[in-house]
């Protein structure tokens, strides 16, 4: 995983960040009065919202600079390599949260390994992440045009080059999921071509794939 995002943030992104469809459906899913952690915390906002709903959130991210700014708000945050090893005790959480953090890794099944070893039996994770099979890169495809999700990973974030190193469709995420000892239980999808509504209904044709899956069987 190399994921070294840029520091550019304020209190006006924030907002705009926290009202997406596709952070307010992923939080959507986040039970009430859990023990929950946030993967790939950024810069702790999401932590914040979580919180809201009276759970004790936790953080974990592979930047320092983040670390150190979920803290500030109160979320205690580790240092992680999502690929070797997440910092947590076994089965500790109710809840897992990773948004927009699967298509920057590139050994998923460690990953995945090191989320069904920190969630309790029983508990969710709720994952998004960019769709390949969304409407609009099925019409560029046609055309011979790759959509701006496909950049690859260079150190910095770009739109032709998001740091994405893995992609993944509805189909192929539940497979990785169930052979990780998870089972899908619920999905929806961000947008599609900017209609919230039509996301929820035909989630395989929309922007971004959200999803919760429950563990069924330790790994």
């Amino acid at each position: 995983m190399i994921y070294d995002k840029q520091i550019n943030w304020n209190s006006h992104k924030a907002m705009a960040f926290i009202t997406e469809p596709r952070v307010t459906k992923m939080l959507s899913f986040v039970p009430k009065d859990s023990l929950v952690a946030d993967l790939g915390c950024y810069t702790g906002d999401i932590a914040n919202e979580i919180s809201r709903k009276n759970n004790r959130v936790f953080g974990a991210d592979c930047n320092q600079c983040f670390v150190d700014m979920t803290n500030k708000l109160g979320h205690h945050s580790i240092l992680s390599n999502f690929e070797e090893h997440i910092g947590f005790k076994n089965e500790v959480f109710d809840c897992l949260v990773a948004g927009e953090l699967i298509e920057h890794i590139y050994h998923t099944e460690i990953f995945l390994k090191e989320c069904n070893r920190i969630l309790k039996y029983g508990g969710s994770i709720i994952i998004s992440t960019p769709n390949l099979a969304y409407v609009g890169h099925r019409i560029k495809a046609v055309f011979g045009v790759a959509p701006p999700i496909m950049g690859y990973e260079s150190g910095e974030e770009t739109e032709l080059n998001p740091g994405h190193v893995r992609y993944f469709t509805l189909q192929t995420l539940t497979e990785l999921l169930q052979k990780y000892g998870f089972n899908v239980e619920k999905v929806t999808g961000s947008d599609i071509l900017g209609n919230k509504k039509l996301g929820n209904m035909f989630p395989t044709l929309s922007y971004h794939l959200i999803l919760r899956a429950t563990k069924v069987k330790n790994i």
